[in-house]
């Protein structure tokens, strides 16, 4: 059976400070979705095809389904560089040591 996370406990992990290794880029599996697709919240009854960023929430992990199938339409980016700076600075991540602390061209890093 998967691990049942609490909202509260969600925002605590994304919050936390992560550090990335260097070979980060060429690992990522990013949530943070281009317009290649339609996306359905089943709950509230809507759909959009359109950049979207996943959210993991308790109300969808409750009716068995995957904690990140709810989505949110956003104007955060419209391409994939821009899916990976709102992604990092969204969910704490930290450069790896390696890294120049300028990322595509933008300071992000806190």
């Amino acid at each position: 059976m998967p691990v049942r996370l609490r909202d509260v406990e969600i925002a605590r992990l994304v919050a936390e400070r992560k550090v990335l290794p260097d070979d980060y880029r060429r690992r990522l599996q990013v949530r943070y979705n281009g317009e290649s697709h339609e996306h359905t919240n089943v709950i509230e009854g809507e759909a959009f095809y359109d950049f979207h960023i996943h959210v993991a929430t308790e109300r969808y992990q409750d009716l068995g389904m995957r904690e990140d199938s709810f989505a949110e339409v956003t104007e955060r980016f419209g391409d994939y560089d821009g899916a990976v700076r709102a992604l990092l600075a969204d969910c704490g991540f930290q450069a790896p040591a390696s890294e120049q602390r300028v990322l595509f061209g933008e300071e992000i890093w806190r």
